[in-house]
């Protein structure tokens, strides 16, 4: 009985050594990455200006949704359904100088008569100092203003009133040009997001990644009443990206100013740089800053992603490949029929691949 459990035991270290001999593998270690990659749930935070339609009537882009538009530039058209078919190419051209010098001139006004609102404010302080000289002056001013309003005034009227070959003096009923007031991007539809602060030292709260965002469908090629959204731009060349992780990933936090990648489900990474990150009770806020307003970002408010905040570069070999004794590394490495292994610095590694210095790319390395 003794001697069968000592061949039983004996077999079973047989096969245990004959099994390791057998899946040992090789390859060769090569150029690559290490990536530490964080779960978070996102949110997008936007300078945005949202668009009424200012007419009833069909909306026509003049930009494809995605696009940069400069200020003063024209994106978007809403035209009577009634005359859009018969406007002549000559006709269309006319209506939309017209509209972007209308465009123009309520733009004016309207800063004119802030101007007019704080200086009549100032007014009644200077009063009641007692400020005669300072009174005076702004008395001027104050006269100045309202005569350049008077003047921007009529010419809105001439312009209203100058007809249009086929449409009269109705032509601002029948047909608006939207221009941009301020640099940024035209997108076609909104999801509820756009009033979200973007400011960036401005965290946003866990009531603002629990709300319920959904986007609008486009109104492009389709008929609007006056007053109703019709799209939005995005203002300036940037948003901001604030991504909330779990607690575990506070040890991946990376250092103000560092070039990370955002990855999106369908696999695209965009370049984002981190800001700086604040505490909550479940983990952190993440902040980041993006550049690109990427049409892919645009479309989406909150949505699921995958950060990598670290990627070391050097020479990969499988993580299954390293050797440790101590706080010493080394990788096994095929050497006339045997094994040695070569003594490495382990710099980064994950679940699959370790970065080591000690060995040139191309070296045969053995793992299982």
């Amino acid at each position: 009985m003794a001697l069968a459990v000592l061949l039983i035991a004996g077999g079973l270290q047989l096969l245990l050594l004959v099994g390791q001999r057998a899946f040992w593998r090789t390859t060769v270690a090569q150029w690559g990455a290490v990536e530490h990659a964080v779960a978070a749930e996102v949110l997008m935070l936007r300078d945005e200006k949202v668009l009424y339609a200012p007419i009833d009537g069909k909306v026509y882009a003049l930009v494809k949704a995605g696009s940069r538009v400069q200020r003063g530039e024209a994106f978007l058209e809403i035209i009577d359904p009634s005359v859009a078919e018969g406007l002549t190419e000559e006709q269309r051209q006319q209506l939309t100088d017209r509209s972007k010098r209308l465009a123009r001139l309520e733009t004016a006004l309207a800063g004119l008569r802030r101007e007019l609102t704080v200086s009549t404010d100032l007014r009644g302080m200077l009063q009641r100092a007692q400020k005669k000289q300072d009174l005076a002056d702004l008395d001027k001013e104050i006269a100045r203003l309202h005569q350049e309003l008077s003047r921007l005034n009529k010419q809105r009227s001439e312009l209203l009133s100058s007809p249009v070959a086929g449409l009269g003096r109705t032509w601002s009923n029948k047909y608006a040009c939207l221009t941009a007031e301020e640099a940024g991007v035209f997108w076609p539809a909104l999801d509820g997001g756009e009033g979200l602060s973007p400011g960036l030292d401005v965290t946003p709260g866990r009531q603002d990644f629990a709300a319920q965002y959904k986007a609008s469908s486009p109104v492009l090629d389709r008929f609007v009443q006056a007053g109703q959204p019709v799209g939005k731009i995005v203002v300036g060349w940037q948003e901001v990206v604030a991504a909330h992780v779990a607690r575990e990933a506070a040890a991946l936090r990376p250092e103000p100013g560092r070039s990370c990648r955002l990855r999106l489900a369908q696999g695209q990474e965009i370049a984002v740089d981190f800001l700086r990150a604040a505490a909550t009770e479940e983990g952190e806020i993440w902040l980041f800053r993006e550049r690109t307003l990427d049409p892919a970002l645009l479309q989406k408010r909150k949505f699921r992603a995958m950060l990598l905040p670290k990627r070391t570069v050097g020479v990969r070999v499988p993580r299954s490949a390293l050797w440790k004794k101590g706080n010493n590394y080394g990788v096994l490495v095929p050497w006339k029929n045997e094994r040695r292994i070569t003594p490495v610095e382990l710099v980064d590694a994950d679940d699959l691949w370790a970065i080591v210095r000690g060995i040139e790319p191309g070296t045969p390395v053995l793992y299982h």
